[in-house]
């Protein structure tokens, strides 16, 4: 059998000899390229919802006021969708490798389908948008004894696990919305992240927390475990939706990010209408869109389910009248298609 090899010295002119070898290292750099390309960041990505999913997507029109009601009448599936989740509250989000369609049934969870450019495909789940975008067994203040702990509970988000620390590639946090590491009203969402992240490998290299409420510098920075605090910025000023404002959400991303990075955001900064304007001005700017990897926004509608939580009678704040919960089911499926994974 014939091989094929370099060319040789010897049996070419000068010239000839330089031409062929240039030509074969410039192959064998694409090649090494597209090689070292292929272990991590994908060229194409796919949004699959399951059939669970584009019920609740199809009828969310006629639900958005009594999905609760609705989530008793599909208790099987519900069921099967919780049992799914079974685990230790943290490590249940991370999907293990070549994750078991019998764990994560197709019909009931939705997936991400990623293409690397040597046509290697992955597919990897991700908790369907059904029911209020909560934790499944949470439908509402007062469902029944011990119900109301599943309010911030985040058990039930996978997130991609397949995000190994590689040379080369940064790996960043944005928390729009930051409070305090370990404490918060919606729970410590930066150490939960961090550590959430650590079991699948992912160690961040900066952390960039915003907050708009005026925090003592010393409290934030004690907080902070000796391991975070050389990779975390805090900026104790609102952050804007603005793009002419200099503490534009989007400009940090930006000038920080590039799509070889791998990129989360979280967004829950108790204002409607800047978050909406970052979500609605990053869905209008593919290049932004293109950095993220996943997101993580708490999206206030008017919801009875929620509106206890989210509007109190005492804060005299009342529900939006032309914010439901269709409105967040249509911007979570956008982000998705168009590659983020976006969680609620």
């Amino acid at each position: 059998m014939a091989s094929k090899s370099l060319p040789s010295f010897s049996s070419f002119s000068c010239s000839t000899t330089l031409s062929q070898f240039l030509f074969s290292f410039t192959l064998f750099s694409l090649l090494l390229f597209c090689s070292l390309s292929d272990s991590h960041k994908y060229v194409n990505v796919t949004y699959l919802p399951s059939h669970f999913e584009d019920l609740w997507t199809k009828n969310i029109p006629h639900w958005k006021f009594n999905a609760s009601k609705q989530i008793s009448q599909q208790a099987a599936t519900f069921h099967r969708y919780l049992h799914s989740l079974d685990g230790d509250p943290l490590r249940a989000t991370i999907v293990p490798p070549d994750p078991d369609e019998n764990r994560f049934p197709p019909h009931i969870f939705s997936y991400f389908e990623y293409t690397w450019a040597s046509g290697k495909k992955r597919m990897v789940p991700i908790e369907p948008l059904v029911g209020i975008l909560r934790h499944p067994k949470y439908q509402g203040p007062h469902h029944g004894p011990g119900i109301d702990k599943f309010l911030e509970d985040k058990s039930w988000l996978l997130i991609d696990p397949y995000q190994a620390k590689e040379e080369g590639r940064n790996y960043y946090y944005f928390d729009f919305g930051a409070s305090l590491y370990s404490s918060g009203l919606g729970g410590p969402s930066q150490q939960m992240f961090v550590e959430l992240y650590e079991t699948a490998n992912v160690s961040f290299d900066r952390i960039f927390a915003f907050e708009a409420e005026v925090l003592n510098p010393k409290q934030v920075f004690n907080e902070l475990p000796q391991s975070v605090l050389p990779f975390y910025q805090w900026y104790n000023i609102p952050v804007s939706a603005n793009s002419s404002d200099k503490m534009d959400a989007l400009y940090f991303l930006k000038s920080v990010a590039t799509t070889h990075d791998f990129v989360i955001i979280k967004l829950d900064i108790d204002n409607t209408t800047v978050e909406e304007g970052i979500i609605y001005r990053l869905l209008d700017d593919p290049i932004a869109m293109s950095l993220i990897d996943e997101i993580f926004w708490e999206h206030h509608v008017n919801m009875p389910e929620l509106n206890p939580s989210w509007f109190p009678k005492k804060a005299g704040i009342p529900p939006p009248r032309d914010k439901t919960l269709e409105n967040s089911y249509h911007l979570f499926r956008r982000m998705r298609e168009a590659g983020i994974r976006a969680h609620s």
